[in-house]
């Protein structure tokens, strides 16, 4: 039984409620105070494309989070198996879709792999990080727990149908899959799968492949698939891929979610793209005083780029797009950007790159350029650049700079690199207090960076409990529990402090360098 002194209930995007240990050392609990969702754009990407009276399989299931996105998004008429088989995360998975009403959660206490029967289940300090035991679990601390096959639970459970499947086991992807084939040959879901514990490990492609799947990954700002290339580098904060097969992938595609294998598309920049979108875009109408307007005929070869690649970003946000051209006008407008650099670093540029990076998902070069960029702000106050850019990210891009464009930047910037340079703040430490410390004060900041300065200030022991402060005081949509932040119970920090190391130590593979 769930001891509901030592538990939290938290507010968590998608109008859920998420039942979770009252104490730091657990992630979940971390990363749903701190970002009041799961650090992994895949769960939004799964709220706009499920729909009511779908099936779901979330293999590796822990508090709940995606299985509780998933249940709200195919409702009642609709089934999601979850299975979780550390006991006391299964109670809480199981309170959690109590306090939803979600009946339509079946909550199945087992784990999965390629044979059935008992297994050793390794045991961390924080349960989202548990694995079975693959090779001898001498000197580990260890619980056995039941365990089945995809195949055999297919069968027990009568699946005529799943539309999806999530994978997330720590390392025992590929088993799970072995496990499975029969179910993955004969059923056509779109499947998530972890590729990176410490290392990348590609070895589920083989099998998968073998099955008729493709392999897609998730493009962060459009929240659209596009084909995977396992010939090429993988990017350093790219944790799950997607599979599914031709007849799967044709109906993502006519729903306007992934970019089929070898499908091209045109896509070109109306001349008035980027004037319209400068006009009707809250941040740049506010800066666009300060900007030349366009690139004249007789401007350098490196400045007529730089406008080309904003027209095509403009032309991509307008409607009547399919993904396949969105996808086109995204990549030409990082081309022309990244061309224009050669010939001149500017500020501006560089903070087009860095939005237009992460929309496609290649976020290493996004942070290596936010870093640059903060550096730069930092070392002085630059002139606000006389060229037009793109806001560092869709939520600046909402607010207006106002008499503040210097703050309004500033704000942008940090609040974006400290977004992306780790998958939260749990991993970075008390670097988070130097990274956010020039805009503390400013009324533009975000309500998640004053989370995320409480939540690294009590990790560290810099104070006891959550400080009570205006921009926390309030629910909105972007603060969803301010009942915790107006001092809600936590175990004390002494306690978080001793056991959030070895946690830490084991997830750093997962922050790359």
């Amino acid at each position: 039984m769930i001891d509901l002194a030592d538990s939290l209930t938290l507010n968590v995007r998608g109008d859920t409620l998420i039942c979770v240990p009252a104490s730091l050392e657990q992630v979940t609990t971390y990363v749903l105070l701190e970002q009041e969702d799961w650090f992994e754009d895949e769960i939004r990407f799964l709220r706009r494309w499920l729909r009511p009276g779908m099936h779901a399989v979330d293999v590796g299931a822990s508090f709940g989070v995606y299985a509780t996105a998933i249940s709200k998004a195919v409702g009642p008429g609709g089934r999601v198996w979850a299975f979780e088989p550390t006991p006391d995360t299964a109670n809480f998975l199981q309170r959690t879709s109590e306090l939803n009403h979600l009946d339509q959660i079946i909550v199945v206490r087992k784990a999965l792999a390629d044979r059935a029967g008992d297994v050793s289940l390794i045991m961390n300090a924080s349960s989202e990080i548990n694995a079975i035991e693959l090779d001898g679990a001498s000197g580990r601390d260890c619980v056995t727990v039941p365990c089945t096959t995809l195949d055999r639970a297919a069968a027990e459970h009568g699946w005529s149908r799943v539309d999806f499947v999530k994978l997330d086991v720590e390392g025992a992807e590929l088993e799970v899959v072995l496990g499975g084939r029969e179910f993955l040959a004969a059923s056509t879901p779109l499947v998530m799968f972890e590729i990176k514990t410490d290392v990348v490990d590609l070895r589920v492609l083989e099998p998968l492949a073998a099955m008729g799947y493709e392999f897609y990954r998730l493009l962060p700002g459009m929240l659209v698939l596009a084909p995977f290339d396992s010939q090429q580098p993988v990017d350093g904060f790219q944790i799950n891929l997607f599979a599914c097969k031709p007849e799967r992938a044709a109906e993502l595609a006519a729903s306007g979610l992934l970019v089929n294998h070898g499908e091209a598309a045109a896509g070109k920049a109306a001349p008035e793209a980027w004037g319209a979108y400068a006009r009707n875009t809250p941040y740049s109408r506010s800066l666009a005083k300060l900007w030349r307007s366009n690139a004249s005929f007789f401007a350098k070869a490196d400045v007529k780029s730089y406008f080309a690649g904003l027209a095509a970003f403009a032309e991509s946000c307008r409607p009547g797009h399919g993904a396949a051209a969105k996808l086109r006008l995204v990549t030409r407008a990082f081309e022309r950007v990244a061309e224009s650099l050669e010939s001149s670093n500017a500020l501006a540029r560089k903070i087009s790159y860095a939005r237009l990076a992460f929309e496609l998902g290649a976020r290493d070069a996004a942070v290596n350029a936010l870093d640059e960029v903060a550096r730069r702000l930092a070392e002085m106050e630059p002139p606000l650049p006389n060229e037009p850019f793109l806001a560092p990210s869709s939520r600046y891009e909402k607010i207006a700079a106002g008499d503040s464009p210097h703050e309004w930047l500033k704000c942008a910037v940090l609040d974006q690199f400290e977004k992306l340079r780790a998958f939260s703040s749990l991993f970075t430490g008390t670097s988070a207090l130097d990274a956010l410390a020039p805009i503390a004060d400013s009324a533009l900041r975000l309500p998640e960076m004053e989370r995320r300065r409480q939540l690294v200030r009590m990790r560290a022991g810099l104070q006891r409990a959550p400080e009570a402060v205006p921009l926390l005081a309030h629910r909105s949509e972007q603060n969803l529990n301010p009942d915790f932040w107006r001092g809600a119970g936590l175990r004390q920090p002494e306690t978080v402090r001793a056991t959030m190391f070895p946690i830490v130590s084991a997830l750093r593979d997962l922050v790359p360098r």
